[in-house]
């Protein structure tokens, strides 16, 4: 113990009259009666060590007095001595009295003021604030049932730490704010950036702006220059060359007369020759119509024979065929299962390998993702290092600073001390002298002190309720102005939700209508599309029985475009007439191809001129002939109405009835070309109505036969088909087209169809809206409906609460001013007496009065100290910061991860070959694989498809059967096949992810354990057994060696044994020795054994596929085919003689008619010789015509040509004028083109026909003009006409992206460089302000830091000293190493600013919380936390009021043991007690009892030192 408690000297200090004393030894038990005084002298301790009467169980001070309470004090006053001995026997005297309402307090007998009154207490370690060592009567269990904000405040207050609680805070506010303003500063910087940027944009816009006004104004110039000056160069061109070609054309006039003449002489001659010719040919058409009346039958007769001999042939093939395919099938049957065998051990080997590649392949993924995390972490790692690094730096820099200005500071004051020269130090009698008469003074102002400390004490509660009152005025401004923002922050809310309520129904309802719009575009483009596909698959089905994918011929193509040209050359070209008309019934092609003739081809044009100019095109470009219908020149009967009515036979109507025409003008052409032909439906039908009638008709059956007027008959299907097949040409072009057209449109659909996905993402957009609508309405509604009306309730209760706490400020304000002038006079009292005391001292150290040298010394000492603790604090907290800077290892960390990194890279290498290999093993199989497959589809049915199209239909059916069959039984045992590998893939991966963690351990354990040590074992015994082959191979080989050659001696004289038995019949035979010919006669008899085998597998071969053919019932259909082919032989020698008839009579006719053709050739060699004269002049005639009308043409097209480039430049002058485009101009201006322009108007309000007049007049205007070309590049001049023309594009292309891009580009703002400096201003401005907040906001984080560290220190001091010992004294006080006791912060951060948790485990007990604890043991837990707090800062002496009565004797006696322990070593202890078993074991004890009086119980104490007794105790025990 460092010191210990003497005594306690009462006088009048309650229940205690006059002056008491009361000893106290190491361990002293007071005991007595109840209401004795017990807890009356407990108060009085407590009263000494500076409680205030709060505590002290009175209203008011005077209450203490004894006496006061029945209104008859026995003094004015009452005093408290504590008297404390030190260790080295020093006494300390502590005294306060009772002065009235007030206290006074004093040390040794001095009076001094509170603050250094609990500091001497302090330096005995006793802590006012703490209260640690007393414990008030029942305080016992609070102390241990306290909550864990208040044990937190406990050890604040024993700790210390509490004194940085206001620092802390407010530094924290700062902290906060200064963060906060930078915070905003910065989000203001950036807001000003922004608008930098922007003035930055608005700047470059507009010059950018500028210099495209400026590049167009000379872009237009450039180009108005240009094509002007090309104008020009064209318009003399012009003029030029149309003054050369009227001179030729004046030629040319006088040569077409001659030709002209020549011609008509040569017509003449021509026409007679033409009669004749006419006559020859008349006769001809009729032998030629009798032989069309034999050709049929006799080509009927030759198509019958001819399809019996290509039926036969077919038959034929087909028996060849079928006995080829069958070996063709069994080869190909071998063959499938042969590859089928290998694909199947090709996907077992690659199933093999795959789960290596997988496995391979998932160590390398898993290798790559740990590489990445691993890069990120070591990048992070690098920067944390950096700025660890950075951060030391600072610290060190500023750390060097702090010691800068410290040295500074103290050179500064040597330097103001010797300046001074004189210094207000006084000497060590001086010192004296002062203190003597300080103590002078006081007693003499005594009567002013008291009185003024009574002023002050009043003046201080009054401050005290002052401040209090301005604080709770000031909370509650504050939470007015909280709630107010609150109210303003939920109206802004309230604002902010119905603007997003509007635009989220604006944005629901645009949704909505898109939604609406792309479902209907899409149901439209459904239904579109199912139509389309329904109207497709009918075209394509047409299409398809049509055959439509033959090709035309060459000719038909030329033909074709023959009439796309007339058409593009000729407007009045219609096209051909079976392009402008078709039958309304497919029945009636073949009738309507045989009424129209040849002129189904005919062109039909609308006048003769047309014509006659297609006709010399036609020859001009040596195409073939064509015939025209001039709808204006062909003649034609009109229809006969009655034949409309004709009902018997059914069916008859007129051609032009059953042709639909389009367009309605060629009709003429067909009434020329049907006239009043009728079809009929059936042959005999058209011959009654041809025949049959008064008046012979022209009439058609449907199968193509016509009956004439003349009664010709034709008919035949065979070219009449081919030609009404051109119909379905026809048709089928429409088709192709509807196809086509059908195609694009559903292109398009299929793009809107696409659509979908945006219908689904708007669907997904709606619904997200409308949930966030609704949550946004809840959350509307709450907050007009609760927070805003909540807010205005608490607002109103806030000012009616605020208007009740100004007449109170203003009363107790009104009471301290009043107050403050009697504090002035007796302070001016004060000051005179001390002045009259101190007057010759102050006249002896030179100052006016001592009050002055009080204050400059006092504050110059005290500013210098708490400089030098400023230096010192900062010192101390950069050296903290920088030791725990330097102490975290950030770098181990980053050579860690580096070196991990390392390690994932080599082993990310070696996976990736493992990959590597395995993969490129897979694919060579899967390569394999996929050959083979090809090679079965490709192979197989592609060569049978190509070789079975060959046969006749019958077969073909039959082949066509069985491919689809065999074709689906393949790609069924294909899926199956795929299956199979899918199959092999999956077990192999099961089986592999079940036995590879199976076994990899045991056979990494074999291998490393066995495999290798036998290996190694199994390799030494191996190479010594090998050394031991070499010796034994070379004795067995030698002996070989010799034994071979006894065998050739024993082998020689075998042979010569041999020999000479076999002489005699060798020679008879003819060969050298026996040997020879029993060679050569076993190798022959080995070869015939081997043919009669061969023979054998062959005849047995033969006879299973014999045996397997005569099982298959090819022979019925083979009899079939040779009994068809036997009736088609009869009908082929039938058809032949009938064949061979009508040849002969057709050969008759044909005679007959070869000599007309004769006759007919001589003629028209004469017509022909007359026509070629003729056709010479009349091509010269056309020559020079062509050449006329070329010249005319060139005239026509000059003339034009220049009334285009004056209207140009007319053009190109006006839009320059309209442009504002300023041309450099020699003579003229522009006005006089407005002006020209004036009076062209005029002409034509007066003279309608006056166009060309006002025109001349313009251009005459224009050529007054004269354009100055200096300024044009003469690049630009020198341009062909061909390269005018690209130039003059590229020129306006030019001038068009300027001008887009003008037209894009907004007008720009005019102020935007004035807006650019007031931006940059305010950034400067800006960014110095926020430098200033970022360096205050810094030091108030490091001031911050700074209290706060020091506050952890302190109570992380204390806590972990009372931490440590709490659980020791808790078992000391249970006497059982069993029990338990700890505490725990719930901030291990900061504890202080959360609470902190107590829990005790009584022996031989589970866990419970405190509340649930019994009596004694939450006095046993009070008592051990109480005596944990002591060890920290340790009090000299406890004093404890009845803390035994929740406690039974055992308890007591472990408590009572543990403190005769203590008492001894650590502390002092004072118990009030009652019970025996605790204050007889006291080393002292102190009997209160009390006595009646008029003014009260009055105490007596009695005392009883009991060490004497402990011995004899002591030995009765023993």
């Amino acid at each position: 113990m460092s010191g210990k408690l003497e005594r306690i000297e009462l006088e009048n200090f309650k229940s205690y009259k006059g002056k008491v004393v009361i000893p106290f030894q190491n361990f002293t038990a007071i005991i007595g009666t109840n209401g004795s005084g017990k807890s009356n002298l407990m108060d009085a301790i407590s009263f000494v060590l500076g409680e205030r009467s709060s505590s002290l169980r009175v209203k008011t001070m005077k209450d203490l007095i004894h006496g006061a309470p029945v209104e008859m004090p026995v003094s004015n006053r009452a005093s408290v001595s504590m008297i404390y001995s030190e260790d080295d026997g020093t006494e300390k005297i502590f005294t306060r009295t009772v002065i009235g309402s007030s206290s006074e307090y004093r040390f040794n007998k001095k009076v001094v003021n509170q603050q250094e009154y609990q500091g001497y207490l302090e330096e005995i370690g006793i802590l006012i604030k703490a209260r640690n060592f007393l414990v008030f009567q029942g305080q016992v269990e609070s102390i241990a049932l306290k909550n864990p904000k208040e044990r937190t405040a406990l050890f604040e207050e024993i700790s210390r730490s509490g004194e940085y609680s206001d620092e802390y805070d407010r530094l924290k506010q700062e902290m906060e704010r200064a963060e906060e303003e930078t915070q905003q500063s910065h989000n203001k910087k950036k807001t000003i950036a922004t608008e930098k940027k922007e003035a930055k944009a608005e700047k470059a816009e507009a010059e950018k702006y500028n210099k495209l006004k400026q590049d167009l104004t000379n872009s237009a110039v450039e180009l108005a220059l240009f094509k002007l000056f090309h104008n020009e160069r064209e318009i003399d061109k012009c003029n030029n060359e149309i003054h050369s070609k009227t001179k030729e054309m004046e030629k040319h006039n006088d040569k077409k007369g001659k030709f002209d003449e020549e011609i008509r002489a040569l017509k003449k001659e021509s026409g007679k020759m033409a009669r004749e010719l006419a006559a020859i040919e008349k006769e001809m058409r009729e032998r030629e119509a009798e032989l069309n009346k034999k050709k049929p039958l006799y080509i009927k007769a030759k198509e019958k024979w001819t399809h019996i001999v290509k039926k036969i042939d077919t038959a034929k093939k087909a028996l060849r065929k079928i006995r080829a395919l069958k070996k063709e099938s069994g080869k190909m049957a071998r063959e499938l299962a042969a590859i089928e065998k290998e694909m199947r051990e090709r996907e077992a080997e690659l199933n093999k390998k795959k789960p290596l590649y997988i496995k391979a392949k998932e160590k390398w993924t898993h290798i790559v993702k740990k590489i990445d995390t691993a890069k990120k972490a070591l990048r992070q790692a690098e920067k944390q290092h950096e700025t660890h690094l950075q951060e030391i730096r600072q610290l060190e820099q500023e750390l060097k600073e702090v010691e800068d200005r410290r040295a500074e500071f103290e050179g500064r004051l040597e330097e103001e001390s010797q300046s001074q020269g004189r210094s207000l130090e006084l000497e060590e009698d001086q010192v004296k002298e002062y203190n003597k008469l300080k103590d002078l003074a006081s007693r003499q102002a005594a009567k002013f002190s008291s009185e003024m400390d009574k002023i002050v004490r009043e003046q201080k509660a009054d401050q005290d309720r002052l401040d209090n009152e301005r604080r709770k005025n000031d909370a509650v401004k504050a939470k007015l102005r909280q709630k107010q923002n609150e109210v303003d922050e939920n109206r802004n809310r309230l604002e902010r939700l119905e603007d997003y309520i509007k635009i989220a129904r604006a944005n629901i309802t645009e949704q909505r209508g898109l939604k609406e719009g792309l479902e209907k575009e899409i149901d439209a483009a459904n239904e579109r599309a199912a139509v389309i596909n329904q109207e497709l698959e009918e075209v394509v089905e047409k299409l398809g029985a049509a055959k439509v994918e033959r090709h035309e011929s060459s000719r038909a193509q030329k033909k074709q475009e023959l009439i796309e040209n007339l058409k593009r050359l000729f407007p009045g070209v219609y096209d051909r007439m079976i392009n402008l008309c078709e039958p309304v019934k497919t029945k009636y092609k073949i009738a309507i191809t045989k009424i129209l003739g040849k002129n189904m081809e005919a062109i039909v044009v609308d006048t003769e001129k047309t014509a006659r100019e297609c006709i010399q095109y036609i020859k001009e470009q040596r195409s073939p002939p064509e015939t025209f219908l001039p709808l204006d020149f062909i003649k034609f009967k009109p229809i006969d109405e009655r034949l409309r009515e004709i009902r018997d036979p059914v069916g008859v109507k007129l051609a032009i009835d059953v042709i639909h025409y389009d367009p309605p003008t060629i009709k003429k052409a067909l009434m020329f070309a049907c006239g009043n032909a009728l079809v009929c439906e059936t042959l005999e039908d058209a011959q009654k109505v041809a025949f049959g009638r008064e008046k012979r008709l022209k009439t058609v059956a449907l199968d193509g036969t016509m009956f004439q007027k003349s009664g010709i008959i034709s008919g035949g299907l065979g070219d009449l088909k081919a030609r009404a097949e051109k119909w379905d040409e026809r048709s089928m072009k429409k088709l192709k087209e509807r196809k086509t057209k059908l195609t694009d449109e559903l292109k398009e659909i299929m793009k809107v169809k696409r659509k979908e996905s945006e219908l689904n993402t708007i669907n997904s957009q709606i619904s997200g809206l409308e949930t966030r609508l609704k949550y946004t309405k809840n959350d509307y509604d709450s907050t007009k409906d609760k927070h805003i009306s909540a807010n205005l309730r608490d607002i109103a209760a806030l000012e009616a609460e605020l208007e009740l706490f100004e007449p109170r400020i203003n009363e107790i304000e009104d009471s301290i001013q009043c107050r403050e002038e009697n504090i002035q006079t007796v302070r001016t009292k004060m000051n005179k007496c001390e002045d009259e005391v101190f007057k010759d001292f102050c006249e002896q150290i030179g100052v006016d009065n001592i009050r002055r040298y009080e204050e400059k010394e006092l504050r110059v000492q005290q500013e210098r100290a708490k400089k030098r603790l400023d230096f010192d604090n900062q010192k101390s907290r950069l050296q903290n910061q920088l030791a725990y800077e330097r102490s975290r290892d950030v770098e181990a960390s980053l050579r860690r991860l580096e070196g991990s990194m390392t390690e994932d890279q080599q082993t990310l290498e070696k996976l990736k070959k493992e990959e590597t290999k395995h993969h490129a093993a897979i694919e060579k199989d899967q390569e394999i694989l996929n050959g083979l497959k090809s090679g079965i589809i490709s192979g197989g049915l592609g060569d049978l498809k190509a070789r079975a199209e060959k046969w006749d239909e019958r077969s073909m059916k039959k082949l066509k059967e069985r491919k689809t069959k065999l074709t689906d039984e393949l790609k069924e045992i294909m899926k199956v096949k795929r299956k199979e590998s899918e199959l092999n893939t999956i077990n192999s991966q099961i089986s592999g992810l079940e036995t590879r963690l199976k076994y990899t351990k045991n056979d990494y354990d074999s291998t490393k354990d066995k495999h290798i040590s036998a290996n190694l074992r199994d390799i030494a015994a191996l190479e010594a057994e090998l050394e031991l082959f070499e010796p034994r191979i070379n004795e067995i080989e030698d002996s070989i060696q010799c034994r071979e050659e006894n065998i050739q001696t024993v082998r020689t004289k075998m042979n010569k044994c041999e020999d000479e038995v076999f002489k005699d019949f060798c020679e008879q035979i003819g060969v050298d020795n026996i040997r020879r010919y029993e060679e050569k006669e076993l190798r022959v008899q080995q070869e015939r054994a081997k043919k009669r085998l061969d023979f054998d597998n062959q005849k047995s071969r033969l006879q299973n596929q014999l045996a397997y053919e005569r099982s298959r019932d090819v022979e019925a259909s083979l009899r079939r085919l040779e009994g068809s082919m036997t009736e088609d032989q009869q009908t082929l020698e039938k058809l032949k003689k009938e064949e061979t008839k009508h040849h002969a009579a057709i050969e008759k006719d044909q005679e007959i008619l070869n000599g007309l053709h004769s006759k007919l050739a001589d003629k028209k060699s004469d017509f022909d010789e007359k026509n070629k004269e003729l056709d010479d002049v009349k091509k010269k005639l056309s020559a020079a015509s062509k050449e006329n009308t070329g010249f005319q043409k060139v005239l026509a097209t000059l003339e034009a040509n220049l009334e285009q480039k004056r209207a140009d430049r007319h053009s190109i002058f006006q839009t320059c004028k309209i442009d504002d485009v300023k041309l450099p101009l020699k003579k003229g201006t522009l006005l006089d083109e407005s002006s020209s322009q004036d009076d062209s108007m005029d002409c034509s309000s007066h003279d309608a026909g006056s166009s060309d007049r006002r025109s001349t007049l313009l251009y005459e205007k224009d050529s007054e003009i004269e354009v100055n070309y200096k300024s044009l590049k003469n690049s630009l001049k020198d341009l062909g006409e061909d390269d005018a023309k690209t130039m003059t594009d590229k020129l306006e292309q030019k001038y068009n992206d300027l001008n887009n891009s003008l037209q894009r580009i907004a007008p720009p703002n005019i102020k935007a460089l004035e807006k650019l400096d007031d931006v940059q201003d305010k950034w400067q401005e800006t960014s110095e302000q926020f430098e200033q907040l970022r360096k205050k906001a810094r030091k108030a984080k490091i001031a911050f830091e700074s209290v706060k560290s020091k506050r952890f220190q302190k109570f992380d001091q204390c806590f972990q000293i009372v931490s440590e010992r709490i659980d020791e004294i808790y078992k000391g006080l249970c006497q059982n190493a069993g029990a338990q006791a700890y505490l725990g912060p719930e901030n291990a951060e900061e504890p202080y600013l959360e609470g902190i948790n107590y829990n005790c485990v009584a022996p031989g007990k589970r866990y419970r919380p405190m509340d649930n604890l019994s009596g004694g043991e939450k006095t046993i837990a009070a008592l051990a936390l109480l005596f944990a707090i002591q060890s920290f800062q340790p009090a000299p002496f406890f004093v404890l009021d009845e803390v035994d009565a929740a406690l039974d004797n055992t308890n007591i006696g472990k408590v009572v043991h543990y403190i005769q322990k203590q008492s001894q070593q650590r502390f002092q202890c004072i118990v009030i007690s009652l019970k025996e078993e605790f204050y007889s074991r006291a080393d002292a004890l102190v009997g209160v009892h009390s006595e009646q009086s008029l003014c009260g119980p009055i105490s007596q104490t009695a005392t009883l030192d009991l060490t004497a007794y402990k011995d004899e105790d002591e030995d009765r025990i023993q």
